[in-house]
């Protein structure tokens, strides 16, 4: 009896110890798993941007009666504004609009509103990425300017969908609340007040009949000069290991070539020149039937980013340029310093200005362009320039022949110049041209 029991009690311990053993097999990590946790740095930063945030124009205008002001990132409402903007809810579909003099003269001279301004046309699919729910427009490809109204005679909000090149304008009703308290808000602030430039100057012919159909066009100056301080700050690395164990895997092989070390684990390759502290992340895509919005590509690529927190500054979409070849769509980020963009005097070699991203129709991160520099708010203050305004800035654009009717937009912004230890922010005026074409110009 007593051998009976101990041949049991084996039995069940044997038994026991296959099921642990099995359990503990198939409940491990993979290698890659458990060792990649293991490797892993911390993120960058502790901050994640929302996409609404990141695709947004670093600049609003806020129309007050006949009188305008820049708004831009460094001002505490630009934010909550644009969350107001986020969560505007459309009442109906957009429809098109042939708007009059009578329409402008009230959007620029009697009513309250808030404009978004893109500095380049951005195809319309991406405006899904400012609102919280997608929007139905198909009668225009290319938009240009959003510009958020409250109507004189309803006390009704508008948006308006303005398209320069097409000419074409969508209207919708919308529910953002508490509006006017925002603009009640903005009355308090010190902004910089602006006057339009008319490019196309419709507004101003003669004889010009009221219900005439107009587009008409215009960017801003500030009426006055401004003080501008050239800022400096040092400039901090991002590991290379880092991002390699980001992106790859810490197991992934280095091949070090005469200009440049590159990384590759799979079919994912990471390339790092080190001259120019700069890298170079691919990964091509596979024949893929799947397709994606264009706001749906930059959820996905902003997600990628986020991971590793690696939006070491205020990003703000500034181009977006389709690949012929393939079909695939790249999005270039700019940073924005104090409220103002920041442009190298060689884009060729941007520093850390920009950040380029491209995404796949599979909404994965395909191409992911960098400088490993980045810097913190450690500022010095070397010197204070004065910033032209008002006649003075059109006799500017004058001396360097330039046209207003070349202009699509002109804003103050900064040149770096770059060293191996600090980034020198320089105030300059931007010039944005018709054909896209950049320019930067003396502050006075």
């Amino acid at each position: 009896m007593r051998e009976h029991l101990k041949s049991a009690l084996l039995t069940t311990l044997i038994l026991l110890s296959i099921t642990l053993t099995g359990t503990l097999w198939y409940s491990s990590p993979s290698y890659e798993e458990s060792t990649r946790g293991d490797y892993l740095s911390p993120p960058l930063g502790k901050e994640s941007k929302p996409l609404f945030e990141i695709t947004a124009p670093h600049q609003m205008f806020f129309h007050d009666r006949g009188n305008t002001f820049r708004l831009t990132t460094e001002n505490s409402l630009y934010l909550d504004l644009l969350s107001k903007i986020h969560h505007n809810r459309l009442e109906q579909t957009p429809v098109l609009y042939r708007p009059t003099a009578i329409d402008w003269n009230q959007l620029y001279n009697k009513e309250e509103g808030i404009e978004l301004r893109f500095i380049r046309g951005v195809p319309i699919e991406t405006i899904d990425a400012l609102f919280d729910s997608p929007l139905s427009i198909n009668e225009i490809k290319v938009i240009d300017r959003l510009w958020i109204t409250i109507d004189e005679e309803t006390n009704s909000v508008q948006t308006w969908f303005i398209s320069d090149d097409e000419e074409q304008v969508l209207i919708a009703k919308s529910k953002i609340q508490h509006l006017d308290q925002w603009f009640a808000a903005l009355r308090s602030q010190e902004l910089v007040e602006v006057s339009p430039i008319f490019t196309n100057d419709p507004l101003r012919q003669e004889k010009l009949s009221e219900q005439q159909v107009l587009y008409p066009r215009a960017f801003y100056i500030p009426k006055a000069e401004q003080k501008q301080p050239t800022r400096s700050y040092p400039l901090k690395k991002i590991e290379i290991k880092d991002m390699k164990n980001w992106l790859l895997d810490p197991a992934a092989s280095r091949f070090p070539f005469e200009s440049s070390v590159v990384y590759r684990y799979k079919n994912r390759k990471l390339t790092y020149y080190e001259k120019k502290n700069t890298m170079h992340f691919q990964d091509p895509p596979a024949t893929d039937p799947s397709t994606a919005t264009l706001a749906e590509e930059l959820r996905a690529l902003n997600s990628s980013i986020n991971k590793h927190n690696g939006w070491t500054g205020d990003y703000h979409l500034d181009k977006i340029e389709r690949d012929p070849n393939d079909d695939t769509y790249a999005y270039q980020f700019r940073l924005i310093a104090h409220g103002q963009p920041i442009y190298a005097p060689d884009e060729s070699a941007p520093g850390p200005t920009t950040i380029l991203l491209k995404g796949s129709p599979s909404e994965r991160l395909i191409e992911y362009k960098r400088s490993l520099l980045y810097f913190v708010n450690d500022e010095k203050v070397d010197s204070i320039t004065t910033m032209v305004g008002g006649k003075n800035l059109e006799k500017l654009l004058a001396s360097q022949k330039i046209k207003t009717e070349q202009v699509r937009e002109l804003f103050p912004g900064y040149r770096a110049n770059i060293t191996q230890s600090k980034i020198e922010l320089e105030p300059v005026w931007v010039i944005i041209l018709q054909n896209g074409a950049e320019q930067l110009l003396p502050a006075s």
